[in-house]
């Protein structure tokens, strides 16, 4: 994803520079970590099918506050 940061000359020719917002900006994670966190977790935690997990709307990391798009309470790691 490349946006133009766009400047022209006196004689209207481009002068601007390319901004690669994927590895030059800071955003929060998004769907591909959860992707990533998930087969992880069950690769790792035996009886991660009889947990749940709650969430309250965001949580704090690092004194940065990471949010969620809603507050989804509690939820079963399986499928229902």
């Amino acid at each position: 994803m490349m946006c133009r940061i766009w400047r022209t000359t006196a004689l209207g020719e481009y002068d601007g520079v390319y901004v690669n917002r994927m590895t030059q900006s800071a955003y929060v994670p998004g769907s591909i970590f959860k992707v990533v966190t998930t087969a992880a977790a069950l690769s790792e935690i035996d009886d991660i099918e009889s947990q749940t997990f709650l969430c309250e709307g965001s949580y704090w990391v690092g004194g940065d506050e990471v949010v969620c798009e809603g507050t989804h309470g509690r939820s079963p790691y399986a499928r229902p």
